[in-house]
This record gives structure tokens, sequence and C-alpha cells, in this order.
């Protein structure tokens, strides 16, 4: 894990909350408006977090929740997942840059390569070396959200930018198999699994 100081403040106040404070809550929709009005009322019946997945021409995830999060004081929101393949790593940081000045610390972002029907036969992009592309994304990714500035090139991604006000946002990443929680395990502040031990 590379963020401790962020995993062990949540780990220490995890333990110090009840049960029902760390329940979240799983929400989708295709109206945009009843999306944000969900997470409003969530937060007003006490729900502490609200995950959302990133799903083919549904609304976009990250602008439903900065909807939300000027709606809202303090629910988190976390993506489980945004698919990398047709969304640049820049703009995935942008997006949480801007989230993160609305709402601080109140993100949690999860990407990952997504399934090769989708991202192929919904997007049209060729889905080559999924994990190798994702670790390069998210090695992007971090050093946008955590230190600000990117200097990278690698296979897929080349990369020179400096964001103005890193919002320090974790990174979770999917994870079916074992290399894909390996590479959780090395690269980012968690793995989001599904229907898998």
């Amino acid at each position: 894990m590379q963020n401790n100081d962020v995993i062990s403040t949540e780990a220490q106040t995890s333990t110090q909350l009840s049960a029902r404070e760390r329940v979240g809550l799983a929400i989708s929709g295709a109206d945009s408006a009843a999306v944000v009005a969900a997470i409003v009322a969530a937060e007003s019946a006490g729900v502490r977090q609200v995950w959302m997945t990133q799903g083919g021409p549904s609304p976009d995830t990250l602008s439903l929740f900065v909807a939300a999060a000027v709606q809202t004081t303090s629910i988190r929101m976390g993506t489980a997942i945004i698919p990398t393949y047709p969304r640049h790593p820049l703009t995935m940081a942008q997006q949480a840059l801007t989230f993160g000045d609305l709402a601080p610390g109140r993100l949690r972002l999860g990407v990952g390569p997504s399934h090769r029907p989708i991202i192929e036969g919904t997007y049209g992009i060729p889905m080559t070396a999924p994990l190798d592309y994702l670790s390069e994304y998210v090695s992007i990714l971090r050093a946008a959200l955590w230190g600000g500035k990117v200097n990278y090139q690698g296979r897929f991604f080349v990369v020179k930018t400096t964001l103005p006000r890193p919002p320090h946002t974790p990174i979770l990443i999917s994870a079916l198999r074992t290399g894909a929680f390996k590479l959780a395990g090395e690269i980012s502040d968690g793995a989001i699994s599904w229907v898998c031990p």
C-alpha cells in the first residue's frame, strides 16, 4: 500500500465507528437527477458512503458525484469502478481534482480495465495488456493526485504535467485474479473485487 497515513487513519477511524456507520450503499441509475437525489437522501438517512459503477452509456459517475458533492456535507463517494481505457489518466486526475476542491477527502477512486466486450465491443478500443496498462495508468494517476507532478514515459503513455492542487485521493483498482490483487497491493490503496473469493 502506498498511502499508509491515509489508510491507517481510515483504519483507526473505522474501529471507532458502529457497524451501521461502516456500511456503504451501492447506487445506480440512468436518471442523473434521481442518482444525485439518492445520494443526498442517503446522507440524510445517515449513510456514510455510497459506491457507484461506471457502465457503458450510463451517466458519468464522477460528474454525478461532483453534482452530489455540492449538495452534501460529509458522505463519501466511491467509484467501483471507472474503466481506464476510455478515459486518459490526466482527465481522471482533473475530475478528481474538481471533486477534491468541492468536497476534500470524500472521494475514493476505483479504476480498472473493465472487460473486453465492453472496451472493444462498446468503445471500439483495443484492450491490450490490461494489467500493464493499469499499472501505467495508476502510476500516472498517483503522481498527479498525490505529488502534483507527472513526468512519465512508458509503453502506453507519455505524460508531463503539473496538477495545481493535488487532492490526495485514495486510488483502488479492480481485482478478479491473483495478478490484479498483487498489483493492487503494490501500487494502489486497495482492491475492489467482484464475485470472487
